[in-house]
């Protein structure tokens, strides 16, 4: 519920019609994802939980860390310059691999098999 509730959170179903043109009101978005409108507001009014807080916090740091290195830093620098720093970083929702980390554009070299073409 949590992921459907988020994504009518996401900011642009209560957002000005000015700016969005014609977005899908909350009831449409709970309706369309088969969810209550009194669960979503229930969801919006608790407080944020403790792991969801921790989440918003390594976000920062993440994103700080990434900037103060030129943008260069991969996953594997952020997770070690973090755990250097004393967090406890385990990366089991892809945090740092593929899921919010910034990504740098690397020097465009790819390699492996294209029909039966190497590609280097």
């Amino acid at each position: 519920m949590t992921e459907k509730f988020s994504f009518i959170d996401a900011g642009y179903a209560e957002a000005p019609e000015e700016e969005t043109g014609a977005a899908p009101t909350v009831v449409q978005m709970c309706e369309w994802l088969g969810v209550s409108k009194s669960g979503y507001y229930d969801w919006r009014s608790r407080p944020q939980s403790a792991a969801a807080k921790r989440s918003e916090l390594l976000k920062i740091k993440v994103k700080a860390l990434f900037e103060a290195n030129n943008a260069e830093y991969g996953y594997r620098r952020i997770h070690a310059a973090l755990v250097s720093g004393g967090e406890q970083v385990d990366d089991e929702k892809g945090f740092l691999h593929g899921g919010s980390f910034p990504r740098s554009h690397g020097t465009g070299f790819r390699t492996g098999v294209a029909g039966n073409e190497r590609i280097a």
